[in-house]
């Protein structure tokens, strides 16, 4: 994932965190001078007031009525919707001061079920939420057109999920903790100002107007590169069973007891023995260490 739309993400999370005062458990109640009616910030300021247009139960805030934050007697943001014993609970809108706007369900204080979010600038997130946080299904657009469209946790792109930028460049698959993680598909433009260091490698090919790569992600680079999920979990824990056989090599995956010809694309852990082929060159696979290019001996391989 770039830098750039990794950081847009990251930004979207933060703005809400820093503007809407419904997210989070400390913070103090504040009454409206006229009614005395009470309603609770989260993010209280100095120079802080409000006026509350609905009803009013046991001096909370209770019902559906407009909220009108002011900071040093300016207006700093308005609320529209519905409260409960002074918490907003329910479905309303929020308009920031910096014109940001969020507009959804709340529960007990912070969003929490659908809602959309839109900045200003026109960036925009439409999904689910919890507990104050984006979390659950959701899209967020970035106004130059770079979008996320999947599962989210705790504010993080999490679980599946698509990565669109606005070049036509995407990666389909995991991700874990706003990361490009797991198994994916990352397919480039040909125009594609990005050359990544597994592109320059040699790994994927060109399908189509795209070049393409599939394969296990760790931390926003490619690993392993491997025709499915399945395919990289196997490779992964493939263990070298048989080192001499005049040009073919077998594996076997853990509990297995079937023989399976060893590809040029195969990574494997080595046991005991390096594996040494004519014009290929193997690597070994968690350690991530190439295997030297070199004929055979005799039909025996040699180690290093």
């Amino acid at each position: 994932m770039s830098k750039t739309l990794r950081d847009g993400f990251r930004l979207i999370i933060a703005t809400m965190l820093a503007f809407v005062p419904f997210v989070a458990h400390a913070g103090e109640w504040i009454a409206d001078a006229k009614t005395a009616c009470q309603v609770w910030s989260s993010n209280p300021s100095p120079g802080e007031s409000i006026s509350w247009s609905g009803t009013c139960s046991d001096g909370k805030a209770t019902g559906t009525g407009t909220l009108q934050w002011y900071l040093n007697g300016k207006p700093n943001g308005r609320y529209e919707g519905e409260y409960r014993d002074g918490l907003v609970h329910g479905k309303g809108t929020y308009v920031l001061a910096n014109g940001n706007r969020y507009e959804g369900e709340y529960r007990d204080g912070k969003m929490h079920g659908k809602g959309t979010y839109v900045e200003a600038n026109g960036g925009r997130y439409e999904g689910e939420y919890r507990d104050g946080l984006v979390h659950g299904k959701g899209t967020y657009v970035r106004v130059n057109g770079d979008r996320y469209e999947g599962d989210w946790r705790d504010g993080k792109e999490h679980g599946k999920g698509a990565y669109v930028w606005a070049n036509g460049d995407r990666y389909e698959g995991e991700c874990l903790d706003g990361k490009m993680h797991g198994f994916g598909v990352m397919s480039l433009v040909r125009d594609s100002n990005r050359v990544p260091s597994w592109k320059q490698s040699g790994k994927g090919q060109w399908v189509a107007e795209k070049y393409v790569v599939q394969g296990m992600w760790e931390n926003n680079r490619l690993i392993r590169e491997c025709p499915s999920k399945a395919a990289c979990e196997q490779l992964a824990t493939a263990k070298v069973e048989r080192c001499f056989d005049k040009g073919n090599a077998f594996s076997r995956g853990h509990g297995e007891g079937t023989r399976q010809p060893i590809l040029p694309s195969h990574l494997v852990i080595a046991s005991g023995c390096q594996m040494r082929f004519p014009g290929d060159v193997f690597e070994k696979g968690l350690l991530r260490h190439n295997f030297i290019k070199d004929p055979f001996n005799n039909g025996n391989t040699t180690s290093t």
